[in-house]
């Protein structure tokens, strides 16, 4: 990391807590591998840090007598607020991340523009050139530095995914880390169908091209290149350059132009996939179906392959869905290789992928798949993939049995308050009560081993409603992840 690993360790322990209701000492250490004792510590300095950074008087992370530890209820509101607060200025402690920030928001810096910046000296560049090269190299780039001119080179494409991961997961639109004009986005833009973050991440998207641009680095595609098309046909679906206030590619000759508009459009599918509608990758996925390209005729063959080992029905949309993902990927991994995995690290939290699940559906994926692949890395990217799309898919249901004596309109209005809210292929009722996974009642009854009995004493009781509602939820998921294991 470019952070310390204890900075990392305190915001890995921030985000576990504010994700859960409640956690332990125990808890954490386990989850983290790490003694109670640093816990402890690493809370009182969170603490600290937020006090110092937020200018509040209490602690952001509290404790109860019986060891329960969760985040101050005055504060929970704005908790995800407060996380990346917090993470920006832990990782803004650490000089080796000041210093890449700076070459990465600088095309070319002077050796003693840096050491004014950072405060900091001759010797101590030398090694943070050194830590951040032996970084950097996993990733095709390094420190130049020429004539007392320092700057970043390397594979453009990586340069380009590095910086953008780097900025836009540690500043999240909550500073503008180029000396250039701060973007202006209207906070008060209330019928905007772009979320202001996503505002932010397209102007940093054309601050980090246009920068490239400005110094002659450029990605140029051939048109006879096959690949050329394929990218054509994803631009086609949906211009992201289109969203753009102020064209980066405007003094581009019109070969280069036509050519980062081609590649933009491709990363935004991957670094800005919910800009593009359910319904657009459906119908791209579709085209990619019938497209002559290597990465399509192998996301073909992918998903044949695949269909052997997920016997339930697929509708046409989502077929759609798993060649769009499929071949998306493919066309990723001929430009990166396997260093996707690397670019998820950069972040904190890591994003969770499904690589190393070894549980007999991800085992029977694998080996289905396998003959296509003299990849290891590739084959396993497509695994955790399929996996993570299909998992969802699985055939679920939740079965409710309704035992109401004291009201005898309450079934029915139990019945039609759950299926407003639930999706009622997968909540469905039962009049089979043994089969019930759950019993809603308004008196006793006896419950077999596996059953939750659920007291609902009147249909009226709104705190109960919102008991009975998460439990369902909780429930759902839990049955979702056991068939995941199945």
């Amino acid at each position: 990391m470019i952070i310390s690993n204890h900075f990392e360790r305190e915001l890995i322990i921030l985000h576990i807590i504010l994700t859960n209701k409640s956690t332990t000492l125990t808890l954490l250490s386990e989850e983290i591998a790490i003694p109670k004792l640093t816990i402890k510590g690493d809370i009182l300095k969170l603490n600290n840090y937020f006090v110092e950074h937020t200018k509040n008087e209490n602690d952001l992370i509290i404790s109860n007598n019986q060891g329960i530890i969760s985040i101050n209820p005055m504060f929970s509101d704005n908790i995800i607020t407060y996380f990346y607060q917090l993470k920006l200025a832990l990782s803004n402690n650490s000089t080796l991340f000041r210093l890449c920030v700076l070459l990465l928001t600088n095309y070319s810096i002077s050796k003693q523009q840096i050491l004014d910046h950072l405060f900091i000296s001759e010797a101590y560049l030398l090694k943070l050139c050194s830590q951040l090269n032996g970084y950097l190299s996993q990733f095709d780039l390094s420190v130049n530095s020429t004539n007392q001119i320092y700057s970043l080179k390397g594979n453009e494409i990586c340069l380009r995914m590095f910086s953008y991961t780097i900025l836009q997961d540690n500043f999240q639109g909550m500073e503008w880390p180029f000396d250039s004009t701060t973007p202006i986005v209207n906070f008060d833009n209330s019928n905007s169908a772009i979320s202001l973050t996503k505002n932010h991440a397209l102007y940093l998207f054309s601050e980090i091209v246009q920068q490239r641009f400005l110094n002659d680095n450029f990605l140029v595609i051939d048109p006879d290149d096959s690949l050329y098309d394929l990218l054509k046909l994803l631009q086609e679906s949906y211009d992201v350059t289109k969203l753009f206030n102020k064209s980066p590619f405007e003094n581009l000759s019109e070969n280069v132009a036509d050519s980062e508009k081609l590649y933009l459009n491709f990363f935004a599918r991957i670094f800005l996939s919910d800009l593009i509608s359910s319904e657009a990758k459906i119908n791209l996925g579709r085209k990619f179906q019938e497209f002559d390209h290597p990465a399509c005729r192998l996301a073909n063959e992918i998903y044949s392959k695949f269909s052997n080992v997920f016997l339930e029905p697929i509708s046409a949309n989502e077929n759609g869905i798993y060649l769009y993902y499929l071949t998306i990927f493919n066309i990723l991994y001929s430009m990166i290789g396997d260093k996707y995995v690397l670019f998820l690290e950069l972040m904190i939290p890591v994003p969770h992928l499904n690589i190393n699940k070894t549980d007999d559906y991800m085992n029977r994926i694998k080996k289905e798949i396998a003959e296509l692949f003299e990849d290891k890395a590739l084959e396993n990217y497509i695994a955790a993939l399929l996996y993570t799309v299909s998992s969802f898919k699985k055939s679920t249901t939740l079965k409710l049995y309704i035992q109401m004596s004291k009201v005898f309109t309450a079934v029915y209005v139990i019945e039609k308050r759950i299926q407003t809210i639930f999706n009622t292929n997968n909540i469905v009722f039962t009049n089979n009560f043994s089969e019930a996974d759950i019993v809603i009642t308004d008196s006793f009854e006896k419950k077999s081993t596996d059953q939750i009995l659920f007291y609902l004493d009147s249909i009226n009781n709104s705190n109960r409603w919102i008991d009975l509602i998460s439990l369902i939820q909780q429930k759902f998921i839990e049955k979702i992840d056991d068939r995941k294991k199945q």
